[in-house]
């Protein structure tokens, strides 16, 4: 984020023979310099998994918290808004900055950029067959996987 501190979304499912200790997901700063958590807050009450965070042209953190996109200021460190996003399943961590700074990601349906002005998350294109797994931005390419196929998307 501006000014260095590390945005982090957390998850309450755990692995073989682990028991959950909270009953939802966190969004929480943390200050390298200081090695220490500074921050928490449940950006989307009782949702269990933060899927996506990425920091938008606009200095907000857009994240995803299951069909939940939020948006929090990390001056105020307020959520300032909750909406239901419509993308389907997120594909874990696959959202980024594109050309001219804006977001985009990936969902199982296909890929979705964020309207940081209406604060909103729209599908850009549909995928056959869906997406399974990857992310990278790279010029005006997406990268992502179909099962074992790497594919490109040229965005607009």
């Amino acid at each position: 984020l501006p000014g260095g501190l590390i945005a982090g979304g957390t998850t309450v499912r755990g692995g073989g023979g682990s028991r959950s200790t909270q009953n939802e997901a966190k969004l929480f700063l943390w200050d390298p310099s200081k090695k220490q958590k500074v921050f928490e807050v449940a950006p989307v009450p009782g949702q269990r998994s933060i899927n996506a965070l990425a920091v938008g042209p606009d200095g907000l953190l857009y994240g995803f918290a299951g069909r939940t996109m939020f948006a929090f200021d990390p001056k105020e460190r307020t959520v300032l808004l909750t909406r239901p996003h419509g993308l389907g399943g997120l594909i874990a961590n696959a959202i980024g900055p594109g050309p001219e700074g804006k977001l985009y990601g990936l969902s199982r349906r296909g890929i979705f950029t964020v309207d940081t002005e209406k604060r909103e998350a729209r599908m850009l294109a549909r995928h056959p067959g869906g997406i399974t797994a990857g992310f990278a931005i790279r010029d005006r390419q997406i990268f992502f996987a179909k099962g074992s196929q790497i594919v490109s998307y040229t965005l607009p």
